[in-house]
């Protein structure tokens, strides 16, 4: 499994919705269409474009959260 890869950030619409980054749609071959699934793991949300068993999900998070 490759390591963690910081591919940018979005902000949530007043509805709730959210851009995925150009580089993660192009880096997963994400079309327009296509089905993202959302797990959370503690505070953090993870997508994935395959349905995966949450037993199977390796997340670190960072502790702390983001400092500005």
């Amino acid at each position: 499994m490759e390591p963690p890869k910081f591919i940018g950030n979005s902000k949530l619409t007043k509805q709730g919705q959210a851009t995925i980054p150009q580089e993660g749609r192009k880096s997963l071959h994400l079309s327009p269409d296509a089905d993202v699934f959302w797990y959370q793991v503690g505070d953090t949300l993870v997508l994935v474009k395959d349905l995966v068993a949450p037993q199977d999900l390796q997340v670190k998070a960072p502790r702390g959260g983001r400092r500005r």
